[in-house]
């Protein structure tokens, strides 16, 4: 659709609930930052390149090498997100348009009692940003604009929702962007996915070599969570 021109902080994590994702926003990533350490962060047993860091309910799931001590990764993946964290913060200082996908009753309680506060928090950047929700069916929300879809066969989302929304897409599609930066984000995006598929075997192959010549980082704190 050409919409996105920047990845931003939460494009290389995984959540555990949307409260802790307004906090963030509400303080800089303050708590982010002061636990992205070797005693913030657990790693993930059955995946070990995946660190949880604890505290703040937050997955770092594309960051880190299981090959490599965590000590050595910290400096570089602490500056990635500070260069990200700076970029979201000018972005959203502009009118922007925040999208939130809902499949958890933990999300959709939180929604519906604090949507006045976490308006408050968007908006205290720029009075004129907004924010929709895509939820999945009988994931009930009482805030508007909320659009449902059905969940993919076997899985927890719909991960390509705007085929499943056509009120949605068509929504996305209407609203008014430069369409000079859109041609220039598609061919991007184009880009980026011939790459990826063009590595894909060499990567596999790569993986295969680490597996078999490499041994993995065994990090002091572990933890085995889904």
């Amino acid at each position: 659709m050409g919409l996105r021109t920047h990845s931003g902080p939460f494009d290389w994590q995984a959540c555990v609930d949307f409260s802790k994702r307004i906090e963030l926003i509400d303080t800089q990533f303050k708590d982010f930052f002061g636990n992205l350490n070797e005693k913030g962060l657990y790693q993930k047993v059955s995946e070990p390149w995946i660190y949880f860091m604890k505290e703040v309910g937050v997955f770092l799931v594309h960051d880190f090498t299981m090959y490599k001590p965590l000590s050595e990764q910290l400096t570089e993946v602490r500056k990635k997100y500070e260069r990200r964290v700076a970029s979201f913060y000018r972005q959203i200082a502009q009118k922007t348009l925040f999208i939130y996908y809902v499949n958890t009753d933990k999300d959709v309680d939180y929604i519906n009692q604090n949507i006045d506060n976490i308006k408050n928090v968007l908006c205290k950047f720029n009075s004129c940003n907004e924010i929709i929700f895509v939820a999945n069916l009988g994931k009930h929300l009482d805030v508007a604009p909320t659009y449902y879809v059905v969940p993919d066969t076997g899985d927890t989302v719909a991960r390509k929702f705007l085929d499943k929304n056509a009120d949605l897409k068509q929504f996305l599609e209407n609203l008014p962007f430069d369409e000079r930066q859109r041609c220039i984000n598609k061919k991007f995006h184009d880009k980026k996915e011939l790459k990826k598929k063009l590595s894909k075997p060499y990567m596999k192959f790569k993986k295969y070599l680490d597996g078999v010549y490499k041994k993995p980082y065994i990090h002091t704190l572990r933890i085995d969570v889904k």
